[in-house]
């Protein structure tokens, strides 16, 4: 893989952080557009990945632009997804965290006790 074909590689994942859209929508958009980059910079095997936006601009920008092909209905529902994503995840860490430090509590190998010194000479 050459360089140039790298940062088309990335060019399109960060595209793909700004698309409201399914995986198959995205998968069938980014093979034809990744095949015309690859075409358009062929000759080009050392282009990296902010060269490659100076040229085409901001993956903001372009993930707009594709947007507005995008039914509201199939945007509607990958905002419901990326949503419950979060609602998961977020309780899940949490839960792991307190899991991980209960155990390490629990399992510790220092113990505390209280020792009482009783002095006799008195």
């Amino acid at each position: 893989m050459t360089k140039t074909e790298k940062a088309i590689k990335v060019y399109c994942a960060k595209i793909r952080r700004h698309l409201l859209c399914s995986k198959s929508t995205f998968k069938t958009w980014k093979k034809g557009y990744r095949d015309e980059l690859l075409d358009r910079f062929s000759e080009q095997c050392d282009l990296s990945c902010d060269e490659l936006e100076h040229e085409l601009g901001k993956p903001k920008d372009m993930a707009n632009q594709i947007q507005d092909n995008i039914s509201p209905e199939e945007s509607a529902v990958a905002i419901k997804r990326r949503k419950l994503r979060v609602i998961v995840i977020i309780p899940f860490l949490v839960v792991v965290i307190c899991v991980m430090i209960y155990g390490y509590q629990r399992h510790s190998p220092v113990k505390v006790t209280d020792t009482i010194i009783v002095d006799k000479r008195f």
